[in-house]
């Protein structure tokens, strides 16, 4: 048996339309409008835009926020404070 060819989801014209359009280097604000220009542009949602930029390791992920919205403290800074506090090597 011979298997069946997979239809392209993305043609090369799309995938270079992403390329042209997309710019990694933009504003979180400014990359968002630009996936949903493309998904309205490609007729695709914005997930698959994003998981297809995603595959061209194009796609710059959101910075994580807290539930404050404040950037959130990492271990690493908390155990550095608390061995400071304590008069210790934080290693």
């Amino acid at each position: 048996m011979s298997k069946a060819k997979k239809a392209e989801n993305y043609t090369s014209e799309m995938v270079e339309r992403l390329k042209e359009v997309y710019n990694p280097e933009s504003s979180e604000s400014e990359r968002d409008a630009q996936i949903v220009a493309l998904a309205e542009e490609l007729g695709k949602n914005t997930r698959s835009v994003r998981a297809k930029l995603s595959s061209l390791n194009l796609y710059v992920k959101k910075a994580y926020k807290a539930k404050t919205g404040a950037k959130p403290e990492t271990k690493e800074a908390i155990v550095t404070a608390i061995a400071e506090i304590l008069g210790v090597d934080a290693d």
